[in-house]
Parts: structure tokens; C-alpha cells; sequence
């Protein structure tokens, strides 16, 4: 099995050098309904972000990223373990945590739905 060191470096560098907590933590000022319906109202219609905004990232961005990066990328490893018959012989509560073999597979599909539609939203 051939595994990619990319996101783990991602993680510790992004850990190290500070980029989560700068760039990546929502103000408390951000998780107000106002804000953040303000910047989902301008994202539906399409609205171009002023020069000083296209420099950072907003709220909406923040919070995505980081669901992306600490809530859906281990989610896909943790399922997709659960669906290996090696890990679940020597980690059996791997899959009595999630509910069962079929609900990894589901959870593991829906998160990597999520996850190529993320991608796929940056193009």
C-alpha cells in the first residue's frame, strides 16, 4: 500500500509555522448569524470580493477548510480502515464505534462526496 506523506505534512507544517491559527481560525465576530449569512448571500449571488477581501479568507472559507481538514479528512481514514479486514482484526472497536461494516461504507461514501465536491468548487 502506497501512502501519500501530503496531508500529514500539511498538518504539522500547517501546526508549526502557525498558518491554522492565523489564516485558518474563525474570529468569534465570525460565528455570528449576520456575518456569516452576509457572506453566504454574497457567494449566491456570485458577488466578486472587494480587493482588500480577495487577500484572506472569509468566514465561510474558514470554517469550510477547517471542517475539511480536521473533520472529513479523518473521517475518510477512519472508515476507510474500518473497512479493512486486517485493521478490524486488530482494532475491532474500530467498526462497533462507527455502527457496523455498511455504515463505514456509507459514511466513507458520503464523506468522499463531500470531499470531491469541495475539490471540485475550487476550479
Amino acid at each position: 500500500m502506497d501512502l501519500d506523506p501530503g496531508g500529514l505534512l500539511y498538518a504539522i507544517s500547517g501546526f508549526l509555522n502557525g498558518h491554522f491559527l492565523k489564516n485558518l481560525l474563525p474570529a468569534k465576530a465570525d460565528f455570528a448569524w449576520r456575518p456569516l449569512l452576509t457572506t453566504v448571500g454574497k457567494h449566491l449571488r456570485f458577488e466578486r470580493p472587494r480587493p482588500a477581501e480577495a487577500w484572506s479568507y472569509n468566514s465561510l472559507q474558514r470554517l469550510t477548510y477547517l471542517l475539511v481538514v480536521f473533520m472529513l479528512f479523518p473521517l475518510v481514514i477512519w472508515t476507510g480502515l474500518a473497512m479493512s479486514p486486517a485493521f478490524v482484526s486488530a482494532v475491532p472497536s474500530s467498526v462497533t464505534l462507527l455502527g457496523g461494516q455498511q455504515s463505514a461504507r456509507t459514511i466513507h461514501f458520503f464523506a468522499s462526496i463531500a470531499l470531491v465536491l469541495f475539490y471540485s468548487s475550487m476550479f
